[in-house]
Formats: C-alpha cells, structure tokens, sequence
C-alpha cells in the first residue's frame, strides 16, 4: 500500500541519523495514529541533532510541533509568518569552535497550499 511504502521510504532516510531530513508530505498517506508516531519520530530526531523540513498541507498537525519555524508556500513564494529578529553576520573570530547543539539546531515546516 501507499502508507507502507511511505514508511519503508521514511526509515530508509532515517536509519542513518542524517543532519538534514526534507519531508514532503510524509503523513499522507497514513492514518492519524501513525501520522502522531511520525511526527514524533522527526521531533525525536531533531532533538538528536537532524534538522527537519517537513512540507505539508494539514495546517492542524504543524501547529501541534512546538518550536517550529513555519514557512507558508504562497503562488511559488515563500511568506514568512513569523519573521526571525535581523542578525547581523558574526565575525570569524566570536563564532563558537563547536558545533551547534541539537537544541539549538533550527527546524522548519513548509506548509503548502492556496
């Protein structure tokens, strides 16, 4: 079926612990229960250090991932609802010699549609 091919395809991208997961519509063809366990799975792996951008068009399921970054697809652009403060560029010598946390790792949610 659909749904068992998603997550065949979806712990394919995942058994390696990649720094970055794009997700197009990964909870489409599954029911709710398991669309839960995804979005679970994908907060797990964010916390663990993987960034993760998920496009979707079930507004409901994004809202329900607390400190997500959402982007909305309008006409072939991306509106940002939710603006990030200005940065300015940090230079080369005050920038950190580790890595970012995986708590401090950003993650985004496309949402597409309209």
């Amino acid at each position: 079926s659909g749904g068992e091919q998603q997550r065949v395809a979806i712990a394919r991208a995942v058994i390696a612990r990649p720094e970055l997961l794009v997700a197009d519509e990964p909870t489409g063809n599954v029911d709710p229960a398991m669309a839960e366990r995804l979005l679970h799975l994908f907060n797990s792996l964010h916390r663990l250090g993987t960034t993760v951008v998920m496009a979707t068009h079930d507004w409901h399921l994004i809202e329900r991932i607390p400190g997500a970054h959402h982007l909305h697809l309008e006409r072939g652009r991306l509106v940002d609802p939710e603006p990030l403060p200005p940065t300015r560029p940090i230079p080369p010598e005050a920038r950190p010699s580790t890595p970012m946390t995986p708590e401090a790792r950003p993650s985004t949610i496309v949402r597409s549609g309209l």
